[in-house]
């Protein structure tokens, strides 16, 4: 059976709770149908053997949680720039429709569409995961930007922490 690596989810935490995350995460796993290891790594991911269609059922699964968090995000009655988007079915390429009005597309949304297409994506095996976000006019269709994460990664960290800054949620 295949190995899928399944990557660590606190990044920032010190060594051991990196460890602990990814063991209590690999109990989780193990009581799922189809997935007959599942072994912890410093770093934090998860090495699982598992059939394939548990592995297309984890695949699905996390695709459902990703669209039920962008539900959460876009549907809370907060204004937005953003009308809606669409992504393809690997998660590499994502379209957001929006008013042309849009002051740069280094925003929190584009952190959130990059680091859950990232997570998919190694899911699914991919070793170097990237995602290409293309902002278009909702009204002409004509691409107002596109950024690539995880490249343009800091550019969009910078800005997600000044809104942060701006709303007293980080010092």
């Amino acid at each position: 059976y295949p190995e899928y690596m399944i990557p660590g989810v606190m990044s920032d935490g010190t060594d051991e709770e990196r460890m602990e995350a990814a063991k209590e995460f690999c109990k989780v796993l193990l009581d799922r149908e189809g997935v007959l290891e599942a072994k912890p790594s410093a770093d934090g991911s998860v090495i699982a053997t598992m059939t394939r269609e548990a592995h297309k059922k984890s695949l699905d699964d996390l695709k459902a949680s990703i669209d039920e968090t962008f539900a959460d995000y876009f549907d809370d009655g907060d204004e937005s720039d953003f009308s809606d988007y669409t992504y393809n079915d690997d998660m590499t390429v994502f379209t957001v429709n929006m008013d042309a009005d849009y002051e740069s597309p280094y925003t929190t949304e584009a952190m959130l569409f990059g680091i859950s297409a990232e997570g998919y994506q190694a899911l699914n095996g991919v070793e170097k995961p990237k995602v290409t976000i293309n902002y278009v006019d909702e009204k002409t269709g004509n691409v107002l930007g596109t950024l690539t994460y995880p490249d343009d990664y800091d550019k969009i960290f910078s800005n997600t922490e000044d809104t942060l800054r701006e709303m007293d949620e980080i010092d």
